[in-house]
């Protein structure tokens, strides 16, 4: 025992797990990427939607959606995220993020919540892609409720930094109906 204190002592043992670790965007288009350390309080805080289990499917997409926006709060506490604003209005600033690097986000957040067994009726899916007209190509992601096979779409990127992200029915995102 003494011995394993010496060798994490010496750094020789890592110092915390690897689900501590989270690897996010923190650009357009997810160029640039940036691993960061989440603390077992910032953990929990992010688990606060789960601590009753989810009634139903509905209950639990809106526990997803609450989630989504503490996850993007406490990262944003450790990158530049937190300047991100709604859309691409902050194009010319740091951390802002489209709607590519949004939608790789939220599918590790969601597939975080998958891993940690928090998502009962839902399962994450990959990222989905509309293009209404030619250059009006947006991302988000697809989860879909196991109960009645309906797929849904949850998409961070039409607000600022730790808001809630809209979640509606595929068919209805894919129409760009919000």
């Amino acid at each position: 025992m003494k011995y394993l204190l010496l060798l994490l002592l010496l750094g020789y043992l890592p110092t915390s797990s690897a689900q501590d670790m989270l690897d996010v965007c923190i650009d357009y288009h997810c160029e640039n990427r940036q691993d960061i350390t989440i603390s077992h309080d910032e953990w929990q805080h992010i688990l606060q939607p789960f601590q009753q289990q989810a009634r139903s499917a509905a209950h639990e997409r809106q526990q997803i959606r609450q989630a989504i926006g503490l996850f993007e709060q406490i990262v944003g506490s450790h990158t530049p995220t937190s300047n991100d604003l709604p859309e691409n209005k902050g194009e010319d600033k740091t951390g802002q993020l489209d709607c590519i690097a949004e939608s790789t986000n939220t599918r590790h957040y969601l597939q975080w919540l998958e891993k940690k067994d928090k998502l009962k009726w839902h399962r994450v899916n990959e990222r989905v892609q509309r293009s209404p007209l030619f250059f009006d190509v947006h991302w988000g992601v697809k989860i879909t409720d196991q109960s009645s096979r309906q797929a849904y779409v949850v998409d961070s990127w039409y607000g600022a930094n730790g808001d809630m992200p809209d979640i509606q029915p595929l068919s209805q995102w894919l129409d760009k109906k919000l």
